[in-house]
């Protein structure tokens, strides 16, 4: 894709709030999947972008006139030696690990190679990270980000994980909790969370939901609001999903396991989305589904400040007129809260 300039169009003279670091050796994936979250790209249609050149600048719009930036680096290694070399001072402007909120080190699982013996995959000391360049490149940033960030949320998505073996994603898996201790033992104090991705499937919308969730200062109304919805509605889940992206911003429903709750909502947004994408071609666009069959009832609505509104119902004991009204008599009160607290980014 080559070096961009903004997706979105805004004032010039503003300046970002909230800035997002996403990081990665060479063809790790960074640019693929920040495309296919962001815009309305298909994974197929990413093998034709360019590597990266330097740093491609992405401003995300959020509602209301807030906005955060997100600086894609190119992974090559004649740039990495510019952003780990470059004098850490926050009075330099070219310190580009300076006020970051988030960052985001890509990893590809091609590069967790096997030592020694290729065929005896059964230790799981006997992958890691290729410690020449991945790993190095990944303790620089976050000894850089402890002196310029400190505060700053790191993410490590291992992604490419398709192309794997079974047995291989297995030991990958394993081999967390050493590459974990290894970072903690090089900075305790550094909170991170690890993920595994491919662009092919639902398991990017995971780690890029908590991501974007995490730069929104959530709403307490909108949240009870939804509660009291899906109390009166005698559902099972609501999610408010981000327009654009369909990431799943608030949700609440009437179970207690957190798992089965991740699992669904990056379920949801992998369909939307690849919804949305299968529909292009036609120019056509959709904002209200009902589906009704057997026990089960699917409510997808626009609603308020770039959103979507989605209720899952087993057994559905209310129809959707009811439904309807009670969405409507939300909307009219939360309507008036702001677009900022609540939408990511704008189409």
């Amino acid at each position: 894709m080559g070096e961009r300039t903004d997706n979105n169009s805004m004032d010039n003279k503003e300046q970002p709030k909230k800035k997002i670091l996403l990081m990665g050796s060479e063809k790790s994936g960074k640019t693929s999947m920040f495309s296919i979250i962001f815009t309305q790209i298909c994974p197929i249609e990413t093998s034709l972008f360019e590597n990266t050149k330097s740093i491609s600048l992405n401003k995300i719009i959020f509602s209301g006139g807030e906005f955060i930036e997100l600086n894609d680096c190119g992974g090559r290694e004649k740039y990495i030696k510019e952003y780990t070399t470059i004098k850490n001072d926050n009075n330099n402007e070219n310190n580009i690990f300076k006020n970051v909120f988030s960052f985001i080190f890509v990893i590809s699982a091609e590069n967790q190679h096997f030592k020694n013996n290729p065929n005896n995959i059964t230790d799981t000391n006997s992958i890691s990270i290729n410690q020449d360049k991945d790993f190095s490149f990944l303790q620089q940033c976050i000894s850089l980000l402890k002196e310029s960030s400190p505060d700053a949320n790191i993410f490590i998505l291992v992604n490419k994980m398709d192309k794997e073996t079974s047995k291989n994603r297995d030991l990958i898996h394993k081999n967390e909790k050493n590459i974990m201790e290894k970072l903690q033992n090089f900075n305790p104090k550094t909170k991170i969370k690890f993920y595994y991705t491919s662009i092919w499937d639902e398991s990017l919308y995971t780690p890029w939901r908590q991501i974007m969730s995490d730069t929104i200062l959530k709403n307490i109304k909108i949240q009870n609001g939804l509660q009291s919805l899906l109390k009166a509605c005698d559902a099972d889940d609501i999610f408010l999903i981000e327009k654009n992206t369909f990431l799943c911003i608030y949700s609440v429903n009437n179970r207690m396991n957190k798992k089965i709750e991740e699992k669904i909502q990056k379920k949801i947004s992998f369909l939307l989305k690849k919804l949305k994408l299968s529909i292009r071609k036609f120019k056509a666009d959709f904002n209200y589904i009902r589906i009704k069959m057997n026990n089960i009832m699917v409510y997808f609505s626009e609603f308020i400040n770039y959103s979507y509104i989605m209720i899952l119902c087993q057994r559905p004991k209310i129809n959707c007129a009811f439904l309807e009204t009670n969405i409507s008599i939300l909307k009219n009160k939360l309507e008036n809260i702001g677009e900022r607290t609540l939408s990511i980014s704008q189409k």
